[in-house]
């Protein structure tokens, strides 16, 4: 009987150990590549130039995972920029769906 405790005790112990192991591992997600614009085009102010492509969304990529309000922010920086260019048409679809869940998720709160 001293056996069987020591051995579940044990085994208890290592499954507890391992668990943050685990819990630490993130499943794959595919986020969509930024585009080069076909042409070049004079910016005008609130338009999507390549400041709005390029840094405005890397800095909502590189938040998704660490800080989700900045991600937000810039998410919908983004799409104020860049809704009606074709060019970003995938990058805004998923900044879209990020950003209105966000702001169900925070009315919730």
């Amino acid at each position: 009987m001293k056996h069987i405790i020591r051995l579940t005790f044990l085994t208890a112990i290592a499954a507890i150990a391992a668990s943050p192991i685990f819990a630490q591992t993130t499943p794959a997600t595919t986020t969509p590549a930024t585009t080069a614009p076909a042409t070049t085009a004079p910016a005008a102010s609130g338009s999507c130039d390549d400041n709005a492509k390029g840094a405005v969304y890397q800095r909502f990529t590189e938040n998704l995972k660490k800080d989700q309000k900045v991600a937000f922010e810039a998410g919908k920086e983004f799409l104020q920029k860049c809704t009606d260019d074709a060019s970003v048409a995938e990058n805004v679809a998923y900044v879209k769906k990020f950003v209105e869940k966000y702001e169900k998720a925070t009315r919730k709160v």
